[in-house]
């Protein structure tokens, strides 16, 4: 990817911040400078230089998303990044136990940057799209024994050479570290290099080290050895520990990266005790990590031995490559090149022999000198670390004498490599290998980076006492009421609950000064776009855009609405009386003067037919369709998805079945002519003919669903079926209506003196007359009031040109919605 594109290594101290560190310091860095350089090369973007402008906060990222990788992505996508000249904090000492290492750090590490304009600034530099593969459980974690772990390997590597960091996330405890020698270097390493090349855990294991890097190259000839097994391949990493390992990077082998390593060795528990691996040649035992290729033993099977009614399997003890064998001829042990009877062992399991035997020892065996003259078995001549073997005939010194049956693999070919260990290594805990990651995430410059202001953004001046119940959410409304919501996740993660990582003291870690002990009015200024509530190519004036503001001791101070070039377009200071009481909420409506638009897009909508105005509907199958009259009982099988691709005009129709899309409108193969039956089809595996729509709109927003194979022919119902016909009667048209349909508080009007309210009843009216506010520049300029009639109140007000707030009240209590309109 090229040096320059690359930031120095972090160290994220005792702040629990890996994620922001893989996923925005390393990954989002590299890819907004790998963008920059290719379209603005005249601004030198050089994050290499350490000029902090070009490096991303992961502090920014971290107090919105805490330790959820997904989460950091999603604040990666909705809210931008600001960069650490802006965001940063001091990062307390690993050691400590707080977050960032002292309760000053602590405080400041979790200060949301919420300056006047630094959330919209955030938003200049965005992301628009991620894809993680959770590949432990989908692949169960093989990345090069697969196919598919293989197919992702090449995956890594491309998107690498394409000028992309990865991130990943593994468990750092299990991490299994060496040093390359100078014959395994490769193309890139250096000898005396950091590798990591294994990871296996213990059962009294009681942290996994849960954490996140990112992968920035790779060296397909970088080599290591361990037991006499030589890997090839590794990726080079990057972590968030300051100087660690190779000055912040380490090799990680390809291997390390199986749950199942590819070489046999490595998957014998007994391999990663570090005790007792029998070495035939000298016939001692070793500490495993030892490269002596002896401590894989090869057994090679004899017979069988009988001891009472009981028999067993008998074997040689031989060197891997066959040639040696373990000899006890004159009760002496020693190597011999020609196996035998005195080669002979018999294995026993303990508790055969042992009537009362120890828990520890109860899957353990004993390796019986089958033809020795005093029956004695194989044993260490102490339960230390590295010991010569012997015979001895002290079954009661368990753990000299016993090794772990579940660790011997006595098979029936010639030959079988197993790793023999003393049982001594197991009586406390007993290991497993698990691979060293379980996920990577793919983000790409070329397509993923989005530079430059949003279309139109909302900035919300708030004051807020308890901050875990703040949440800010944007909304919008077309010209149908088709009404869509959009919960920003700087918001959405910290109210649904506390943020992983960032449990602590007062109000969830969150704070907006830098005190999180703080139980004074704190303030803040919060900037969201809009723009993924509306097609791309949308117009300001297309729709009614809602702010909605929740918490308890929230103040609403002020709003802008900014277009892409940062211009205000409506700037609104509320009055101080409009603090939100506990648990209330408050939407503020944006209606900005124009011809409002039908939304076309991909959401939940009901397909009303227009000749019977009736709506369709799943009939008495899952798969045949009916027409209804669209309860709300029958909402289930009258909401239909619409899957709508907006730069080709390509939809898919789906009905919800148990809760997930699996059915789509379908004619299951027939030959495409007038007549053929459209159906609801279950998506199989086998099936890959599933036809593709398009859909046009008339003037009077009535619809024609048509295959884009075919387009003279469109879905409808001809009085007797549902099908396809080339006839273009209302018979064949339909109405998309908003599953989801609200109207505004208020839509204003203009009158022949003034302008005309309307306004909607709120939540919590009672029967009676409705109090109307109206505010402008923060002074309230009147009071109309008036009753209800069908749920509408019109007033007939003389309002002028200007922005005005109108809050609904009944016997003076605000009704929870207060709005905002621009009238030209």
């Amino acid at each position: 990817m090229g040096t320059k594109h690359l930031p120095k290594p972090d160290a994220q101290g005792g702040i629990g911040c890996c994620t922001s560190e893989g996923v925005t310091y390393t990954q989002f860095t590299v890819a907004v400078s790998q963008y920059m350089n290719k379209y603005y090369p005249e601004l030198n973007w050089d994050p290499s230089s350490g000029n902090a402008d070009y490096i991303f906060s992961p502090k920014f990222t971290y107090n919105f998303s805490g330790s959820g990788t997904e989460y950091c992505y999603n604040v990666l996508k909705d809210s931008g990044c600001l960069p650490m000249s802006i965001c940063i904090t001091e990062k307390g000492p690993s050691s400590s136990n707080t977050w960032g290492g002292s309760i000053a750090n602590s405080n400041q590490s979790r200060a949301w940057d919420v300056a006047e304009g630094n959330m919209y600034r955030a938003l200049s530099f965005r992301l628009n799209n991620f894809e993680e593969i959770e590949y432990a459980s989908t692949n169960g974690g093989q990345l090069t024994t697969d196919q598919t772990g293989q197919q992702l390997l090449e995956k890594i590597k491309r998107t690498l050479n394409e000028g992309n960091a990865v991130a990943i996330c593994g468990w750092s405890s299990y991490w299994q570290y060496g040093t390359l020698s100078a014959d395994g270097v490769g193309n890139l390493g250096k000898r005396g290099e950091s590798v990591i090349w294994n990871g296996y855990k213990s059962s009294t294991s009681t942290s996994d080290g849960n954490h996140c890097v990112a992968i920035i190259g790779y060296d397909d000839d970088i080599t290591f050895t361990r037991g006499g097994v030589t890997m090839k391949g590794a990726f080079l990493v990057r972590n968030s520990w300051g100087s660690w390992c190779n000055n912040g990077n380490v090799w990680m082998m390809y291997d390390a990266c199986n749950k199942t390593s590819e070489f046999a060795l490595f998957n014998v528990p007994a391999f990663y005790t570090g005790v007792a691996g029998v070495c035939v040649n000298s016939l001692t035992t070793s500490v495993p990590y030892s490269s002596n290729a002896n401590l894989t033993t090869t057994i090679i099977p004899v017979g069988e031995y009988a001891q009472g009614e009981k028999t067993y399997a008998t074997f040689y003890i031989a060197s891997q490559d066959g040639k040696k064998f373990v000899s006890y001829k004159d009760g002496k042990l020693s190597v011999v090149t020609t196996a035998d009877e005195n080669c002979v062992f018999a294995e026993i399991p303990y508790k055969d022999l042992v009537e009362d035997a120890a828990a520890a020892f109860k899957n353990a065996s004993v390796l019986l000198a089958v033809n020795d003259s005093e029956g004695r078995y194989l044993a260490l001549n102490s339960a230390s670390c590295v010991s010569k073997l012997i015979l001895s005939d002290d079954l009661t010194a368990a753990d000299r004498v016993c090794f772990a049956l579940n660790r011997m693999s006595i098979g029936t070919d010639s030959k079988k490599e197993v790793f023999l260990c003393s049982a001594a290594a197991f009586n406390t805990s007993e290991f497993q290998r698990t691979g060293t990651l379980y996920r990577f995430s793919f983000t790409y410059w070329d397509k993923d980076i989005v530079v430059g202001s949003p279309k139109l953004t909302v900035e919300a001046e708030v004051s807020v006492v308890n901050r875990n119940n703040l949440c800010i959410e944007l909304n919008r409304t077309d010209r149908n009421g088709g009404y869509m919501v959009f919960s920003p996740s700087s918001m959405r993660y910290h109210v649904s609950g506390v943020l992983p990582g960032l449990e602590g003291v007062g109000n969830a870690g969150i704070t907006l000064s830098g005190n999180v002990t703080s139980v004074t009015e704190e303030t803040g200024y919060f900037a969201f776009a809009f723009d993924s509530l509306a097609l791309k190519d949308f117009n300001v004036e297309d729709y009614i855009w809602g702010v909605r503001v929740r918490g308890e001791d929230v103040t609403v101070r002020s709003l802008k609405l900014l277009d892409e070039k940062g211009n205000v377009l409506c700037s609104v200071t509320t009055p101080d009386e409009e603090k939100l009481p506990k648990d209330e909420s408050t939407v503020f409506y944006f209606n900005m003067e124009g011809e409002k638009k039908a939304y076309l897009g991909s959401g939940d909508f009901r397909l009303v037919h227009v000749a019977t105005g009736k709506t369709l509907s799943l009939g008495s199958t899952a798969t045949r369709f009916a027409l209804s009259s669209g309860s709300t009982a029958d909402k289930e099988k009258t909401t239909f998805y619409l899957n709508y691709d907006e730069e080709s005009g390509d939809c898919f129709f789906y009905n919800y079945k148990n809760e997930e899309l699996n059915y789509v409108f379908d004619i299951s193969g027939s030959e495409i002519k007038s007549g053929v039956t459209v159906k609801m089809n279950p998506i199989r595996k086998n099936r890959t003919d599933f036809q593709t729509w398009t859909i046009t709109v008339d003037e009077k927003d009535q619809v024609r669903i048509s295959l884009k194979s075919a387009p003279e022919y469109a879905f409808g119902y001809d009085g007797k079926d549902f099908c396809l016909s080339s006839d273009s009667s209302d018979q064949f048209l339909w109405k998309l209506v908003p599953a989801d349909v609200r109207t505004p508080g208020t839509e204003v009007t203009p009158a022949d003196e003034g302008h005309t309210l309307t306004v909607h009843t709120p939540d919590g009216y009672k029967e009676g007359a409705l109090q109307v506010k109206i505010y402008k520049e923060n002074t309230l300029t009147e009071t109309l009031e008036g009753t209800p009639k069908d749920g509408v109140l019109t007033i007939e007000t003389s309002l002028q040109s200007g922005i005005y707030l109108i809050v609904p009240t009944q016997n003076g209590k605000k009704l929870g919605a207060s709005l905002v309109y621009i009238v030209k």
